[in-house]
């Protein structure tokens, strides 16, 4: 699979500890990738409060791969925070559903309905 440096990064963004702005990892792209994307020891990976431009290289790499793998991961019945999708889809689904029972119910008396708990549905 072959990496590709995401050039919309601003290019003179976040000097960090190793001193290196954007521009200097765009025009070096080929000579240090195998570095940034492999880090061989844990010296190499930083604390969270030290990310720089290194970090958000390697998410944005990591997040243009996962836009081409997620469609093939998640079910076409999820309906939230995927572009194009409403959590609120559920609840339009669910008015709907009671709605027909409601009349159904006038014709017969048995309905049912099943309720799913959505506690973690914004976490």
């Amino acid at each position: 699979m072959k990496l590709r440096l995401p050039y919309n990064l601003w290019l003179q963004l976040s000097l960090g500890p190793d001193g290196m702005p954007a521009l200097f990892y765009q025009k070096y792209w080929d000579v240090v990738k195998g570095d940034v994307v492999s880090p061989t020891r844990v010296t190499e990976y930083r604390p969270i409060s030290l990310f720089n431009v290194l970090y958000k290289i390697i998410s944005k790499i990591m997040a243009n791969l996962l836009k081409k793998a997620l469609p093939h991961v998640i079910s076409k019945f999820h309906s939230a925070f995927i572009p194009g999708r409403m959590i609120l889809d559920n609840v339009l689904a669910v008015f709907e559903t009671v709605h027909y029972l409601k009349r159904w119910g006038k014709v017969r008396r048995r309905k049912l309905m099943l309720k799913l708990d959505m506690a973690k549905a914004y976490d």
